[in-house]
């Protein structure tokens, strides 16, 4: 059964932190746990809006924001799987 029948999406959340212009920043990173795709974000707020599209996506919405992926904004990266 795919995840759009199921309605269920599980993610391995990762935190750290990194530095940009000697500041310190948060980082954040996701894996699918179904597929092992990877997506890297160089901040929480553009974390928490690719899951907000993630719910649009499984709920049927319209109101899909499309963060990530070929012609859209580079708000995170897309890796691969293992």
């Amino acid at each position: 059964m795919s995840e759009a029948q199921t309605g269920y999406r599980s993610y391995m959340l990762r935190l750290w932190i990194g530095h940009q212009d000697d500041e310190p920043v948060w980082r954040v990173s996701l894996e699918s746990v179904q597929t092992q795709q990877q997506w890297s974000f160089a901040n929480l707020d553009d974390c928490f809006a690719f899951l907000q599209e993630q719910r649009n996506i499984l709920s049927g919405s319209n109101q899909e924001t499309h963060l990530c992926g070929p012609n859209r904004p580079q708000r995170c990266i897309l890796g691969g799987t293992k």
